[in-house]
């Protein structure tokens, strides 16, 4: 089943209800992997986990969760490369990124690996969440922060105002 070939409206109330809950399990996921990367000590990023993230985000929503896009695209004003030079772009966005992880400040990596992202477009659909997600990872992992990352129920019974008050520095 995909939602948006049922309905072709991205605010139907069903596509939105499944929407909400892929997030979820893409914040779990996010949590697990970025566990293991600070756990065994491989900062990296890889053409797996970049797959699996976008999976999370548009599974049951969109054809080819999880698969580079197979079609050319239009987002906007940009034209974002050809879909058959999407593999050997994405490996060599992956390599460099890796390459440069050690001697690249956190917050240069992450913005890098945000528009990279967006502006290879390698999916289908969800590389907008994909790639703030993948800037997540690489914040997390890069500070080593895995163990604040907090479950998505630890929040339930609280206002955005406290939760947000936590960010502040």
């Amino acid at each position: 089943m995909i939602l948006y070939e049922l309905f072709e409206d991205e605010q139907h109330p069903a596509y939105r209800a499944l929407s909400a809950d892929n997030l979820a399990r893409q914040y779990d996921f996010l949590r697990s992997i970025v566990n293991a990367a600070v756990t065994i000590d491989r900062p990296m990023i890889s053409t797996a986990i970049i797959t699996a993230l976008n999976a999370h985000a548009i599974s049951c929503l969109h054809v080819n969760a999880g698969e580079y896009r197979p079609c050319p695209v239009t987002v906007g004003t940009h034209h974002p490369p050809e879909h058959y030079r999407i593999p050997e772009l994405m490996n060599a966005f992956i390599n460099e990124v890796n390459r440069a992880w050690e001697a690249t400040d956190t917050l240069t990596m992450a913005a890098y690996c945000l528009w990279r992202l967006n502006y290879l477009h390698p999916f289908i659909n969800g590389n907008g969440r994909t790639a703030r997600v993948l800037c997540y990872f690489v914040v997390c992992v890069k500070s080593g922060q895995s163990r604040t990352m907090r479950s998505r129920n630890s929040h339930k019974g609280r206002s955005r105002s406290n939760s947000d008050s936590e960010f502040e520095t």
